[in-house]
């Protein structure tokens, strides 16, 4: 399976690509249903996103937050829908069948999730991400795969 490194000012986290093209799906919804009333800058940001999430990129998706983050108040933004985001894949419970993942808009095509998928895992893009964003977590690409844990996600401060 391909993987992605997520990255914000010099630090990151490795994920599933599958697991990053779900949890920015979510995303997506959480800033469609916000409506077409958002700044241009997270208007294109969905833009992206939607992007990145439903065309298949190979160990290549980028979140573009370096070159978006710009302001505390962009920031504050984004991690106000990582929030939300977080908050509408754990309404699903401790799994998300496949009929549901495989009826997302932002499934790439040719892409079949087979059977139902641990919340968690996609949670825990989303929780790595909001440490990321708080600049609590300070991993590179060449550190140790240790904060995939979720013990580690949760000592962040993630539930």
């Amino acid at each position: 399976m391909a993987t992605s490194f997520v990255n914000y000012q010099g630090h990151g986290f490795w994920c599933l690509d599958a697991h990053l093209e779900v949890w920015l799906g979510y995303a997506v919804e959480v800033l469609a249903r916000r409506g077409p009333a958002l700044p241009p800058w997270l208007l294109q940001l969905r833009e992206e996103w939607y992007l990145q999430a439903s065309v298949g990129f190979t160990g290549c998706i980028e979140l573009g937050l370096d070159e978006t983050l710009t302001d505390a108040g962009r920031l504050a933004a984004v991690q106000q829908v990582a929030a939300a985001t977080n908050q509408l894949l754990a309404a699903h419970g401790s799994h998300i069948p496949a009929p549901v993942l495989n009826s997302r808009p932002t499934n790439p095509e040719g892409s079949r999730w087979h059977r139902a998928v641990a919340t968690a895992d996609f949670l825990t893009v989303g929780y790595l991400l909001q440490a990321l964003l708080a600049g609590q977590l300070t991993t590179t690409a060449s550190s140790p795969l240790d904060y995939l844990a979720p013990e580690q996600w949760r000592r962040l401060g993630q539930r």
